[in-house]
């Protein structure tokens, strides 16, 4: 029987993994907030979220802080510093340093294209800093929902499949394939 929650979570794992993100590709990423580098009230953040990603059904302070209880729960392997980081936002009702909210509106399998409204919370850890199990930062999706889905073209196949091979000549060397592709990519990550 197929096991559709198994596939999810490594799903949702891999793209937690590919949230890792450099020094330089969070200069890069427009989603990343100006003031990333000091705490604000969590009302203010979820404010500036609506702004930037408008949706019928804006984001509530309610809500994050419902999903960010079930860290541990989607994560069990979550490391305590980690963990900590994102407990900030139950107890203090701030988005510390270094969190930011992230959108995802379009991911690709191989056979198939979804637009979506994912909605994540995405910790980049300071410059220089890493954690053992993670390493430079760590994403947690807080609302998922798929919008429509339709057969990928045997283009965007070819073009996935060759993605899927960068990425994973990349793992195996240890690192992107060139210096301008972003692991995200590969995972069909793509922000509109």
């Amino acid at each position: 029987m197929y096991n559709f929650c198994n596939d999810m979570k490594t799903l949702t794992s891999l793209i937690s993994i590919l949230a890792i993100t450099s020094a330089n590709a969070l200069a890069q990423d427009p989603q990343i907030r100006a003031d990333i580098n000091k705490d604000i009230p969590l009302a203010e953040a979820v404010q500036r979220a609506n702004v930037q990603f408008p949706d019928v059904q804006p984001l509530t302070e309610q809500e994050v802080v419902a999903a960010v209880k079930r860290i541990r729960a989607e994560h069990p392997d979550i490391t305590e510093a980690v963990h900590d980081i994102y407990m900030r936002v139950i107890r203090e009702r701030v988005l510390p340093r270094g969190m930011y909210f992230s959108r995802l509106t379009v991911m690709t399998t191989d056979s198939d294209h979804f637009d979506v409204d994912w909605k994540d919370l995405r910790l980049a850890l300071p410059a220089g800093t890493k954690d053992p199990m993670i390493g430079d930062g760590f994403n947690y999706r807080i609302r998922a929902r798929y919008i429509s889905s339709r057969p990928l073209t045997e283009e965007e196949r070819k073009a996935q499949r060759d993605l899927s091979m960068r990425f994973d000549n990349a793992l195996r060397n240890g690192g992107p394939a060139t210096p301008s592709e972003k692991p995200d990519a590969a995972a069909g990550d793509q922000h509109r």
